[in-house]
């Protein structure tokens, strides 16, 4: 059985223009790249040191009202494996500070032409209950991945769990990435949400995009990230 492959790499705080995040260790051929941006800026441009050559496609943009910041989600697919990898954001203005937060996750096993769905949220004040923090229903059918970021607007660093159906593959600070096959509720008969319990009750950006296997394979997600 395929398993995500637990590479990762994060930016939290500060105030730079551009941005250059280094992964966790060396990506492969086919790998799927899924980056998570908070910033109070405009993005200007992915990059990355030459492991992609299709370039980065954006899944979701979203302006949360309350703080002005926007929740952003990309992804591209690794042509060139090998060494550890590093992906640069570019902005059109700098960033303030303690504004922009970036993760960033590579997983195999999975389609390298995805069929996604984004769904984001906006929540104001989401409470500290389990599956407070939701980004609502998916609508991808049984067997896709679901990758959700969550950011957190709070000054207060929160604890958090993945939400029911969901694995924590890593969490800094101020944000946390989560993911998780998606299911149909047998009560319902309606997709899965995605979601998260948090520790601090304050706005929150969130969002998910669902990502379909090969065929071939099977992708695991129950399992602690590298």
């Amino acid at each position: 059985m395929a398993a995500y492959t637990g590479v990762h790499g994060e930016y939290q705080s500060g105030a730079a223009d551009p941005i250059t995040v280094n992964l966790s260790g060396a990506t492969s051929v086919n790998d799927l790249l899924v980056l998570g941006l908070q910033t109070d800026v405009t993005v200007a441009s992915i990059s990355d040191s030459g492991m992609t050559t299709g370039g980065w496609t954006e899944r979701v943009s979203q302006l949360s009202g309350a703080s002005g910041r926007t929740l952003h989600m990309y992804d591209a697919i690794v042509t060139v494996g090998g060494a550890t990898p590093s992906v640069t954001v570019d902005f059109t203005v700098t960033p303030g500070t303690n504004a922009t937060f970036i993760g960033i996750y590579a997983f195999s096993g999975l389609d390298t032409t995805p069929l996604w769905s984004g769904r984001t949220n906006d929540q104001a004040s989401p409470g500290t209950g389990t599956d407070a923090v939701t980004t609502g229903t998916t609508t991808s059918g049984n067997g896709f991945i679901s990758i959700g970021f969550h950011f957190n607007q709070s000054a207060s660093s929160p604890t958090r769990t993945a939400g029911t159906g969901y694995t924590l593959l890593f969490d800094f600070d101020f944000a946390a990435v989560i993911g998780g096959l998606s299911q149909y509720l047998v009560d319902t008969g309606s997709p899965r949400a995605s979601t998260m319990t948090t520790s601090v009750n304050d706005e929150y950006l969130s969002a998910v995009v669902n990502y379909q296997p090969t065929a071939a394979a099977d992708v695991l997600l129950g399992q602690a990230a590298l």
